[in-house]
């Protein structure tokens, strides 16, 4: 049966619409504009490659308000990062539950910008669509 479907995706027409054509996306026209997917993936590569927390030693799903938001946390070698991931298509906000990390300082990674200190009270963020943030947790 996976040989049979295999072959029916294989038969599949090539995509037609003149935005997603193979001529208007491919990697040539990605690599002449500094704004593409795949710009942005190799960036996202780097960060992650840059900080080993963001792949490798402990992770921790956290309790979220919201299920279309998976958060959670990975510790590795004395640094703690937190990952918040928006999985719908609309702005999202969620409340975490930081109890954990009370009197830590999520800094942005990517922008270095210092969010309010984690309190008793669950952490709200607010995530654009698809939106996913990440950010390592320093001790205030």
């Amino acid at each position: 049966i996976a040989l049979v479907h295999a072959i029916m995706r294989m038969s599949q027409p090539v995509i037609t619409d003149p935005l997603d054509h193979y001529q208007a996306v491919n990697v040539e026209a990605q690599l002449r504009s500094p704004a593409s997917l795949l710009h942005w993936i190799r960036h996202q590569l780097r960060q992650r490659r840059s900080q080993p927390v963001f792949s490798r030693g402990d992770i921790r799903f956290l309790k979220v308000s919201n299920r279309s938001t998976v958060a959670f946390t990975r510790s590795y070698r004395g640094t703690t990062a937190l990952l918040v991931h928006n999985l719908a298509a609309i702005v999202r906000p969620v409340y975490l539950d930081l109890a954990a990390h009370v009197g830590c300082r999520p800094i942005h990674f990517s922008g270095n910008h210092g969010f309010p200190l984690i309190g008793a009270d669950p952490y709200f963020l607010s995530l654009a669509p698809y939106e996913s943030l990440w950010f390592l947790l320093e001790a205030a």
